[in-house]
């Protein structure tokens, strides 16, 4: 027996997600920005487990990266500490998509526009 059918907010949370994971693969979205946002809807999209391998790459990409301002948060620090950040976010970026590349790619086709 399978699952229910999606209800509404399901249905908008895949949605969202879509959407948020076509802009990281674009390149219009950081995955360090966005794995936040990615882990957040895993609880509305219905249907995934705990230890969904997919959302995982995004749970350790929080994990890693957690000290780091976000872009709502630099106004709160000073210029001179986000500026000897930058390297570092640099180098984080590419090791997340390195990591969630391939997650993301598998996420979207499992959410995008299949209602499954």
């Amino acid at each position: 027996m399978g699952r229910p059918p999606l209800n509404e907010e399901e249905q908008e949370a895949r949605q969202q997600l879509a959407y948020l994971l076509r802009l990281v693969l674009s390149g219009r979205c950081s995955y360090l920005e966005a794995a936040p946002r990615v882990v957040h809807l895993r609880s509305r999209v219905g249907g995934v487990g705990d230890f969904d391998d997919d959302f995982r790459a995004f749970v350790g990409i929080i994990s890693e990266t957690d000290h780091l301002p976000t872009r709502a948060t630099r106004y709160l620090w000073a210029e001179h500490a986000i500026q000897a950040l930058e390297p570092e976010i640099a180098k984080l970026e590419a090791w997340a998509a390195g990591l969630a590349r391939g997650s993301c790619e598998a996420l979207l086709t499992r959410f995008a526009e299949t209602g499954a």
